[in-house]
């Protein structure tokens, strides 16, 4: 049985709303559609990204909250993707929450004359009502925006030494219970005071 009701249809629209996430960073995107069952353990939307994103020629790289052989199984059955233990050989990883996020140069950060071939980073687990204020810039963004995420307080700081090789370093994409935050290496991350600004 597919994981989704139509297959080549809903990931159309998975992939749409990855692009939007990703073209407008910090700014939650919501999906619009989900597998018909997913392993426990598994998000609903790390395994939507999973499908849409992942194949045959990219590695998958699970953090120790996923690697459970009902999760492997259904991961191998769906995407045709080689799971692989080290980090740095992933093109894609799924966390399965903040607590379990390695530093950001564990992954793949690709090189110099090809950036392209570094990781995009599937973290799972966060909520968009509470937690840190961040104020994002850069590409994408008019001017500036904030949200509120339970991203851990000095990620701020994780995403500056991520960005400070540009053009190479990892790219993310911030899970929620129904949607999903683009962070292109491209977006400047600042954290703010508890008391300020809006949510996304």
């Amino acid at each position: 049985m597919p994981a989704f009701s139509q297959p080549i249809f809903d990931m159309q629209r998975v992939f749409r709303v990855v692009l939007d996430a990703m073209s407008r960073p910090a700014r939650l995107c919501r999906l619009p559609v989900f597998p018909q069952s997913v392993p426990d353990g598994l998000s609903p939307v790390l395994a939507d990204l999973a499908l849409t994103l992942c194949d045959g020629e990219s590695p998958l790289w699970l953090s120790p909250g996923l690697r459970k052989d009902e999760t492997t199984t259904w991961l191998r059955f769906h995407c045709g993707c080689p799971i692989v233990e080290e980090a740095d050989k992933a093109a894609f990883a799924l966390v399965a929450d903040a607590s379990e996020l390695p530093p950001l140069s564990a992954f793949a950060q690709g090189v110099p004359a090809y950036p392209d071939r570094s990781a995009t980073v599937l973290l799972a687990g966060l909520a968009f009502d509470a937690g840190t204020r961040f104020r994002g810039s850069g590409p994408g963004i008019c001017g500036e925006s904030t949200f509120t995420c339970t991203l851990p307080e000095d990620f701020a700081e994780r995403w500056r030494e991520n960005a400070s090789g540009f053009p190479l370093g990892v790219d993310m994409l911030l899970c929620g219970a129904d949607g999903v935050a683009g962070l292109p290496r491209t977006t400047r991350l600042e954290r703010l005071p508890q008391e300020s600004a809006s949510c996304m």
